[in-house]
């Protein structure tokens, strides 16, 4: 892995140390970081797919297609694929 120097508030540390150690979620202040990294850019991609679909779902819409919302399974895979494009898997995030 690579190190990257941050500097966040301290009132947001605060927050991030309660999910740390024995009693929080996240066994280090990384790996509380590198997860929140992760979701962030999943859903930036999300955000980016569902911009550069819009004028095709538009379309679609007005020829009589009926759209349907997203299923967990659908954006579980468009997670994994997005993953998979940054050399990583599902299973680190676990």
């Amino acid at each position: 892995m690579k190190s990257v120097l941050v500097r966040i508030e301290p009132k947001l540390v605060a927050e991030v140390d309660k999910m740390v150690g024995d009693e929080g979620m996240y066994h280090s202040r990384n790996a509380f970081f590198r997860d929140a990294v992760r979701a962030r850019l999943i859903q930036l991609k999300a955000q980016e797919i569902s911009a550069r679909t819009k004028p095709i779902v538009e379309k679609l819409k007005q020829r009589g297609y009926k759209q349907k919302m997203i299923t967990p399974e659908e954006k579980k895979k468009v997670a994994i694929e997005y993953l998979k494009d940054l050399g990583m898997s599902i299973e680190e995030l676990k």
